[in-house]
Parts: structure tokens; sequence; C-alpha cells
């Protein structure tokens, strides 16, 4: 694998920007490269792994009720900049993925199905089935917590976005014909906690 160096792009904020590989695949592996695509694939495995305990440690800061700290002009480290880390990382996610469906490498599982059958409807179809899941199981949280008489505001706002959501994908989802069913047949697709009952 080739690499060049430059100076990364900064915010205004003197922060590096996001989208540090840009909008599209910039073949970072020569064709037929095996081990390139190889080595891609892991910085992938690597940088959603990052993003994951990013985002957990967001959650942590914001559950503690406590806000990012900005680093200081003179250079002091503040508190980290988690949520700002969070986006630039899916943001790099994104890249990360196109270059190495650009190399030929396979995609994690957790990115959805192998790239031959990576059809936008196949895509929307397990989303809204996702959606549809979290809905029932925020449903199901909502009627709970108001037995126990607990505040219900976070709740309705997830509900909303997941029923917003679904509203979208219903829009652009469209059923699938026999021929289309029958070519990506499979067995059905358990999700997360559906055999738990």
């Amino acid at each position: 694998m080739t690499t060049t160096e430059s100076a990364p792009r900064e915010h205004a904020s003197g922060a590096p920007s996001s989208s540090p590989l840009g909008a599209s695949p910039r073949s970072l592996t020569r064709d037929g490269d095996d081990h390139g695509a190889h080595l891609l694939r892991l910085v992938l495995d690597l940088q959603l792994d990052a993003l994951l305990l990013g985002l957990g440690a967001a959650a942590v800061e914001a559950s503690r009720g406590q806000s990012p700290v900005p680093t200081s002009a003179g250079g002091v480290p503040g508190t980290p900049p988690w949520p700002r880390w969070a986006v630039e990382d899916v943001d790099l996610a994104r890249a990360l993925a196109a270059e190495t469906v650009h190399s030929g490498a396979a995609l994690p599982a957790t990115l959805g199905p192998e790239p031959a059958a990576q059809e936008e409807q196949i895509v929307l179809q397990r989303l809204i089935a996702r959606y549809e899941s979290m809905h029932d199981l925020l449903g199901d949280l909502q009627v709970r917590t108001s037995r126990q008489g607990l505040g219900q505001t976070h709740l309705q706002e997830l509900l909303a976005h997941c029923q917003n959501r679904l509203a979208e994908l219903r829009t652009l989802a469209r059923p699938a014909s026999p021929a289309r069913r029958g070519t990506h047949a499979t067995a059905h697709e358990y999700l997360p906690g559906e055999l738990l009952g």
C-alpha cells in the first residue's frame, strides 16, 4: 500500500477536519493487491472499534451531565471532545468502508451484506426491520416506565425519531418482486435480542 504524507486539514477552531479521505474512493491499494486490501480492512476494523469506544465515552460523559471543554489557546488539553470525535469517526469509517469495497476486500458483517447483495432496496428493508423492532422495544419501555412514574420526555423523543425514520424508509422502500426475492433468498436474519424474547 502506498501512502503520501500531508498536513491534516483543520477546522477554523484549529482541530483536524473530517473527511480525511475525501468524498470518493482514492485507490489506496493497487488492483489485485490482496495484502494491501487486507491491511485496509484491518484499518477499517480498528476505526469501527475506535468509533464505538468514543461513542461509549461520550455517553458516559453525557450521563454525568458534563459538557466538552475545548482545548485552551495555550495548548493545555481540556476534556476530550468526544461528540466531535464521534462525528468525525463516523465520516472516517464511511470513507474507509468505501475504500475497502473499492479494494475488493469484504466489509465487516456489521456493515451489511456482501457488495454483491448490497442493493439499496435490500438495505432499506433491513433498516425498516431494525427500526420497527427498536420502536416496539421503546414502546414496551415506555409502558414500563409510565407504570413506575418515571419521566418520559427522552423516550418520546426516541420514539418520534424511530417513527420519522420509518416514515422516510417506507417512502423509499418498494415491495420486492418475486424474482428479486428469489435472487437473495436467505435464512431468517435474527435481529439483536430477538432470540431473548
